[in-house]
């Protein structure tokens, strides 16, 4: 699904809170190989992965603000040639 207004974001969180709050989340390649190291090579339950799931968040949150931080400086370097 895609969400073009802040009413849809107001919808998500009204209504989706307990379906994310037993999700597992990954953006892109950020968490996937966290969630694969917990359940396939430690050998955890889904239910002992997803304690782990708010330090998955923080870090693709991170690993995001670090992306478009670099892109940020890389569009303003390129701005300026």
């Amino acid at each position: 699904m895609q969400y073009n207004s802040a009413a849809a974001c107001v919808y998500i969180v009204l209504e989706c809170t307990g379906f994310l709050a037993e999700s597992l989340f990954q953006f892109g390649g950020f968490g996937g190989n966290d969630y694969n190291i917990l359940l396939l090579e430690l050998g955890l339950t889904v239910e002992q992965a997803m304690e782990n799931t708010p330090l998955i968040v923080d870090a693709i949150v991170n690993g995001i603000e670090v992306n478009i931080s670099s892109f940020q400086e890389f569009k303003t370097d390129a701005l300026s040639l």
